[in-house]
C-alpha cells in the first residue's frame, strides 16, 4: 500500500486554496494542479509498504499521538521550490501558531523509521502544495500572477488528530483515502 501521514485540512482553508487556485489560472500557463479536495498537510510520506508494516505503523502512530495537546496552524504565504526563478513546485505555507507541529511530525518521521523507513533526506518544511510545473522556462506569467499573492492567508485552524493515508495513482491523479485517524 502507498501511504503517507498527514494533517487534514478544514473545509474552509481548502475552498480559500481553491480561490487561489482559479485566480492563479487565470494566468493561463500549463501545469498540474492539485485538486483543492486533495490537499493535506503532509507530515511523513512512506511509499510502498506491505500489510504488515501498515498494521504495525496503526499501532505506533495510535501510541504515538495520544495524548498530545491540540495545536492550531495558519495558512498562510506562499513560494516555490526551488525558488521563484525556478519553479517547481507551487506552495502556500503553514506556520505553527505553537509547537505541536513539531511534535507531531517528529512523531511521524520516528514511526516511518521504526517500520524500516530510511530517514527523509531534506529537513521538513510545512507547506500545502498547489501545483506542479514541469518546464519552469514558460512559468513566468504565472510567477508574475503568483507574486501579487505573497501575502496569501487562508486563516488558522485547530489540529485535532493527525491521520494515515493511501494514495493510488490513476491517469486521472492520484486518489487518497483516509486509512485510519488518530485523534489525541
Amino acid at each position: 500500500m502507498r501511504t503517507f501521514i498527514a494533517i487534514e485540512l478544514p473545509e474552509t482553508v481548502i475552498a480559500s486554496l481553491g480561490a487561489l487556485g482559479n485566480r492563479l489560472r487565470g494566468a493561463g500557463v500549463r501545469v498540474s494542479w492539485v485538486k483543492p479536495e486533495s490537499m493535506h498537510l503532509t507530515l511523513r510520506f512512506l511509499g510502498e509498504i506491505d500489510a504488515e508494516h501498515v498494521e504495525r505503523l496503526r499501532a505506533i502512530l495510535r501510541d504515538a499521538y495520544k495524548g498530545i495537546v491540540p495545536f492550531m496552524l495558519s495558512v498562510r504565504g506562499a513560494g516555490a521550490f526551488p525558488n521563484m526563478q525556478r519553479p517547481s513546485v507551487i506552495w502556500v505555507g503553514v506556520e505553527p501558531l505553537d509547537g505541536g507541529l513539531a511534535t507531531v511530525q517528529m512523531a511521524a518521521e520516528s514511526a516511518a523509521r521504526a517500520i524500516g523507513s530510511p530517514p527523509e533526506d531534506k529537513p521538513f518544511h510545512s507547506h500545502l502544495t498547489l501545483a506542479r510545473i514541469k518546464d519552469s522556462r514558460s512559468a513566468g506569467p504565472l510567477m508574475a500572477c503568483f507574486e501579487q499573492e505573497r501575502d496569501f492567508k487562508a486563516g488558522d485552524f485547530t489540529v485535532r488528530s493527525v491521520s494515515l493515508f493511501s494514495s493510488q495513482l490513476t491517469r486521472h491523479g492520484p486518489i487518497y483515502r483516509c486509512e485510519q485517524e488518530f485523534p489525541f
